[in-house]
């Protein structure tokens, strides 16, 4: 199933399909959704506004900003990060219950702006690292963690790093407490 143009209106939006999803322009960029639910076993999407909860059943490719007004935000299956994927939940909870890499053969960073809980259920970069700076906190996260507040950073231009797994999380997130 294919959306190929802008998406807006103050109404929940559904869409379920058992092939890839994917929508071409933004989502509520001038007049935001109430709620947007995808059901797909893949889905490729970006630039999403919301009032309420996105919720993203099946694997997932980010590549913009998606926002939720206090909305929760979850993705059951598989994350995927493009270039400069940016979550915004105020206090909704943010849930990646799958695995976290970034686009292949890229580093692209993810920043997760909540005072909400983030759960990672599965690896962050263990397939295709995400770009990342350490930052030396103590804090651990591993799979199944809940942690407050989360702030992933790009690396500086040129910087190598290695593969990112549950035992790294620590020294790759800036961790706070809610």
């Amino acid at each position: 199933m294919t959306f190929s143009g802008t998406i807006n209106g103050a109404s929940a939006l559904t869409a379920s399909s058992t092939g890839t999803t994917t929508f071409n322009g933004p989502i509520g960029a001038t007049n935001p959704l109430t709620s947007l639910t995808v059901t797909a076993p893949n889905i490729v999407l970006s630039n999403v506004t919301t009032t309420g909860a996105q919720q993203y059943n099946g694997s997932a490719f980010f590549n913009s900003t998606y926002t939720t007004n206090g909305g929760a935000f979850n993705v059951t299956g598989t994350t995927t990060v493009g270039s400069g994927t940016i979550i915004t939940t105020g206090a909704g909870a943010v849930t990646l219950t799958g695995a976290v890499d970034s686009q292949a053969t890229e580093n692209n960073s993810l920043t997760i702006n909540s005072s909400g809980t983030t759960t990672f259920g599965s690896t962050v970069g263990a397939t295709q690292p995400l770009g990342a700076e350490r930052d030396g906190k103590p804090d651990p996260v591993s799979p199944g963690t809940s942690i407050t507040q989360a702030q992933w950073s790009p690396l500086p231009a040129g910087r190598e790093h290695g593969r990112l797994g549950p035992d790294e999380l620590r020294d790759r997130w800036d961790l706070r407490a809610g």
